[in-house]
C-alpha cells in the first residue's frame, strides 16, 4: 500500500482544520485549466488540472492531472493523496456525510471499469463493475453487466431483483427502479420492492410523496404505500418542496401550486409557474419573473428578464443584462451590476465583471477582485 504523499494524520488534520476556516472554489487563469483557491484569496493550486469537481463539505475534490492523464484526490489543501490505485481515469468523491476515514470513499476508474476505494487507502470494491452511483442521502448502487446491487461501506452488497433494468437516486428512503417491462416502482434501501412497478414514469419522494404517471399519462401523487393520494388529473407535476410543502403541476396549460391534501393555489396575473426553492418559487408575468410565497402571493413584482431559486436566502436576479440579488423579504440587497453570477455557497458567490471573474460576500464587497478567466 502506498503511503500518501505527505504524513496522512497531519494532511487530515489540517484538511479539516483548512476547510472549516475558508472555502475553497475552483478558477481558471490558463484556458482549458483549473485550480483551486480560498476565499480568502489564497491559491491553493495553480491552474493544472482538467474537469474538476466542487469541493465537498468536508474537504475533498477531485481532477484530471491532463499531464499524467489520471484522477486525483485533493484535500483542502490542494494536495494530491495517493490511493495507492494505479492508472485511475476518473474519480469521484462520495464520501462526506462520514466521519470514519475508511467510509469516505472515492469512485475509482481505471479502463471501463469503476471500483470503490477509501481517502485512507483501503480498497473497499475492487473495480469490477460498469458503474456506481452515489446517492445524496448516502446510498451507493452499482451495475455489472445488466445486475444491479446495493453497496455498503463496509464492503458488503446486496443483489437487486433480476427484473430491474435501471435505479435511480434515493430520495426519501426510497428509490425509482424500472423493470424489465419499462414500468417503474420503488425500492427501499435493503433492495426490497415495497411498491411494484406499475407506473409509465415517477419522480422521487418528498415529504412521503411522489408524482407518478398513469398509463393514460396523467399524473398524480402516490404514498410509499403506493396509495393514490392525489389523484392523477395533471399533465405534467414536479416534486414536493419540503421548505413550502408546495408541488408545482400543470394541466391544460395553466399552472398551479399544490399541497399535500391537493389543494390548488394559483397566482394572480402569473402565466406561467417554476419551483419552490427555500420556500419561494418564480413566476412569469409574460416575459418578465418575480418571486411568489406557498401562499401565491407575489413577493418580488414580476420585473426581472432572469431569475434564479433562492441559496441560503438569496436569490439571483437579471434586469437587462446585469445580474444582482434579492433576499427573501423581497428586498435587492445587491444591486444588478454583473455581467454574470453563480448561487452563493457558504456566504460566497462567484460573480463576473467585465471578461473575468472574482468572489462577493453577502454584502455584495469583492473578497476576490475579478482576475480569472473562469471561477465556479
Amino acid at each position: 500500500m502506498k503511503k500518501f504523499i505527505i504524513g496522512f494524520v497531519a494532511t487530515i488534520a489540517l484538511s479539516l482544520t483548512a476547510i472549516s476556516q475558508n472555502n475553497n472554489f475552483a478558477y481558471s487563469s490558463v484556458s482549458g485549466l483549473w485550480g483551486y483557491v480560498t476565499s480568502n484569496g489564497t491559491e491553493l493550486t495553480p491552474s493544472i488540472y482538467r474537469i474538476v469537481s466542487d469541493y465537498s463539505k468536508d474537504g475533498y475534490a477531485t481532477a484530471i492531472d491532463p499531464i499524467a492523464k489520471t484522477g486525483v484526490l485533493l484535500n483542502a489543501r490542494g494536495e494530491v493523496i495517493d490511493l495507492g490505485v494505479k492508472g485511475v481515469t476518473l474519480a469521484e468523491y462520495i464520501g462526506e456525510t462520514e466521519k470514519s476515514l475508511d467510509r469516505k470513499l472515492v469512485i475509482v476508474q481505471t479502463g471501463k471499469k469503476v471500483g470503490l476505494v477509501s481517502v485512507s487507502g483501503k480498497m473497499v470494491y475492487e473495480q469490477v463493475y460498469d458503474k456506481i452511483n452515489y446517492s445524496p442521502e448516502g446510498t451507493i448502487t452499482a451495475k455489472r453487466g445488466t445486475q444491479f446491487f446495493i453497496l455498503s461501506k463496509d464492503g458488503s452488497s446486496i443483489k437487486l431483483p433480476s427484473e430491474i433494468v435501471d435505479v435511480k437516486d434515493f430520495k426519501d428512503g426510497l428509490a425509482p427502479f424500472k423493470n424489465t417491462a419499462k414500468l417503474f416502482g420503488f425500492i427501499d434501501a435493503k433492495g426490497t420492492i415495497v411498491i411494484p412497478a406499475q407506473f409509465s414514469s415517477v419522480g422521487y419522494f418528498s415529504i412521503g410523496l411522489a408524482w407518478a404517471k398513469t398509463a393514460e399519462r396523467k399524473v398524480g401523487f402516490i404514498d410509499k404505500t403506493g396509495k393514490w393520494v392525489i389523484d392523477a388529473k395533471y399533465d405534467m407535476a414536479k416534486e414536493f418542496d419540503a421548505s413550502s410543502k408546495r408541488a408545482l403541476v400543470s394541466s391544460a396549460e395553466a399552472f398551479y401550486f399544490i399541497t399535500p391534501t391537493g389543494e390548488e393555489i394559483t397566482v394572480s396575473g402569473a402565466t406561467k409557474l417554476g419551483q419552490f426553492d427555500e420556500g419561494y418559487a418564480f413566476a412569469f408575468k409574460g416575459k418578465l419573473l418575480g418571486f411568489v410565497d406557498p401562499s401565491g402571493e407575489w413577493l418580488v413584482d414580476a420585473k426581472y428578464t432572469k431569475v434564479h431559486g433562492f441559496h441560503e436566502g438569496l436569490a439571483r436576479v437579471q434586469i437587462n443584462t446585469k445580474w444582482g440579488y434579492v433576499n427573501s423579504k423581497g428586498v435587492e440587497v445587491i444591486a444588478p451590476t454583473f455581467d454574470d453570477a453563480d448561487d452563493f455557497k457558504n456566504g460566497f458567490a462567484v460573480v463576473k465583471r467585465g471578461t473575468q471573474w472574482g468572489l462577493i460576500n453577502t454584502k455584495g464587497e469583492f473578497v476576490i477582485e475579478p482576475k480569472y478567466l473562469k471561477m465556479r
